[in-house]
């Protein structure tokens, strides 16, 4: 595929990121709850722990372990009906996934007298209990986790192994050791954005050196005078960005499907394999920074069947690209699978950070401001006005057990058992912000290019994404405005675009940064006819 067609993939996949713009603790992928079985009459013999997951419904699990209560399965087994009543006061229900909802579940369980809820789930991998009505779920007096399948096979045995029952606890242990996902992810983005911004610089610097002198005749200078267009977001796309992504996300979480999440995952790995190819070739060649005639020899093209001239990097770099993508879909639940997924989502955002450019800070204050509503708007507003959970946290984190999309950056929290909790941060959180900084760092390179004096936006726009990034995982540590997630552009936008303007405005600059192209093309025709110098796209850009 030519760099235009990954292109296009890597737009489409700026469209997806909209839909996971939420900063959040994925608990599903990860165990918190322990259940521990011993025998009724002998409860120095533990029959065996398995580990469940945490739900919306009920009260709180309590973070130690505060007596035992008498295992029954449920009858009947999914609890759609009138439930039994437990043979003892204190007991808890072992109940199967499906038939009804699982407050339906929670309600009957607990009009029948039982304590809690165990819910075994029936199909591989976990289910995260949800509830449409909140308020009236959280109310309930009763405790309320998920098992697996497996994990409930494994209790089902041991129940009829046992001819005096099973007691069994639940407790929601301290995580062991530190937490370090946050800043692992904390350090993956901002190193995204400080990588793309500082390679797009670049770009734009050998671009404006490349600019023909006075009176030359530009088709002369050949490709060399030709900056790379890249993609430029018009005014016009900022604007339908919400309706855009709005429009997925319903999509999306309506559509809950496998082949929905098939589609995506196509998606991301197609816009991904050219940046990842481009990433590990740049690496070897970093690599070999003290041998410049071996980096030559392979970088040295040799006419290959129906591709033409390929270098050797190149086409090595192209097949580790596509197996490592394909090892990473074959899979993807594995314990190591997330970091594969965290390169491949890296290699992305820095392409697209390079080829996707905002052409003045207006355009940047119609997309940010209108990215900041969309993503307050589905994370806090929307469950406040529809009284059911959020749309974008649902999505974002596979909702009750739905499929995954693979737009977000993965980092494993401390967890119980072998298979951990996931942080995530969606790519839109690193990719929009970022498109500001980028713009602000190219302006930078055109003020020195233009012989101003050095302006500093960049570092400051960069500062100010790594402290907004910060503050959104200083929020979710302490659980402010709730415990689901945290909408990151509500701490991303105002730390950039906000200290972008504000310095701008400090410095009466601002006028200049609302409508100045620094486009290398727009330089060197000064905004007026074509054939005009850079010379008066010097005199255009100081002007205004």
């Amino acid at each position: 595929m030519g760099r235009g067609g990954s292109f296009l993939l890597s737009l489409v996949s700026v469209a997806l990121l909209g839909v996971q713009a939420a900063a959040l603790k994925q608990d599903c992928y990860g165990a918190t709850v322990k259940i521990s079985a011993i025998h009724a009459q002998h409860p120095d013999e533990p029959v065996l722990e398995v580990y469940g997951y945490p739900s919306a419904i009920g009260r709180a699990i309590p973070a130690s372990p505060t007596g035992s209560m008498h295992l029954e399965l449920a009858a009947p087994p999914h609890a759609c009906a009138a439930v039994s009543p437990p043979a003892l006061p204190l007991s808890a229900a072992l109940v199967s996934r499906g038939e009804c909802d699982f407050v339906q579940k929670a309600l009957a369980l607990a009009a029948a007298g039982y304590s809690a809820m165990i819910l075994v789930d029936s199909a591989p991998g976990c289910v995260f209990m949800s509830a449409n009505d909140t308020a009236a779920a959280g109310a309930l007096e009763i405790q309320a986790a998920t098992i697996t399948a497996v994990a409930g096979r494994r209790v089902r045995d041991a129940l009829r192994a046992s001819p005096a029952g099973l007691d069994v606890g639940l407790w929601a242990p301290a995580p062991r050791g530190p937490d370090l996902a946050g800043p692992l992810l904390w350090a993956l983005a901002v190193g995204c954005v400080a990588l793309g911004s500082a390679l797009a610089a670049a770009a734009q610097r050998r671009a404006l050196d490349a600019a023909p002198p006075k009176d030359s005749d530009s088709e002369a200078e050949g490709p060399r005078a030709r900056a790379d267009p890249g993609f430029v977001v018009s005014r016009v796309g900022a604007g339908g960005f919400v309706v855009v992504a709005s429009t997925l996300l319903l999509l999306f979480y309506y559509l809950d499907d496998d082949w929905l999440a098939s589609l995506l995952t196509f998606v991301f790995m197609a816009a991904c394999w050219s940046p990842l190819a481009e990433a590990l070739a740049a690496a070897v060649e970093l690599a070999l920074w003290r041998a410049p005639r071996l980096r030559a020899s392979l970088n040295d093209p040799a006419p290959l069947p129906l591709l033409g001239p390929v270098g050797l990097l190149q086409a090595v770099s192209v097949v580790a690209s596509v197996t490592t993508i394909e090892m990473w879909r074959e899979h993807r639940d594995a314990g190591w699978a997330w970091a594969v997924q965290d390169a491949m989502g890296a290699a992305l955002l820095v392409s697209l950070l390079r080829t996707v450019r905002l052409p003045d800070l207006a355009t940047a204050c119609i997309l940010l401001p209108l990215a900041f509503l969309y993503d307050v708007w589905w994370v806090f507003l929307q469950p406040l006005v529809t009284g059911g959970p959020s749309v974008m946290v649902e999505v974002a984190g596979g909702g009750a057990g739905g499929p995954r999309f693979p737009m977000v950056l993965l980092a494993p929290t401390p967890g119980l058992g072998d298979n951990p909790a996931m942080a995530i941060l969606g790519l839109g959180d690193v990719a929009l912000p970022g498109l500001l900084v980028v713009l602000t760092w190219r302006w930078d390179v055109t003020q020195r290019f233009l012989g101003a004096r050095p302006s500093h936006y960049g570092p400051c726009a960069l500062a100010g994404y790594a402290v907004g990034l910060t503050a959104t995982y200083a929020a979710l540590r302490v659980g402010l405005f709730g415990d689901a997630g945290q909408p990151a552009l509500l701490y991303l936008v105002p730390s950039t675009l906000g200290t972008t303007c504000a310095l701008a405005a400090a410095r009466s600059e601002l006028g200049r940064l609302w409508t100045a192209d620094v486009d290398p093309e727009s330089l060197r025709s000064g905004g007026g006819p074509a054939g005009e110098d850079v010379e008066q796209g010097r005199e255009t850009l100081l002007a205004t």
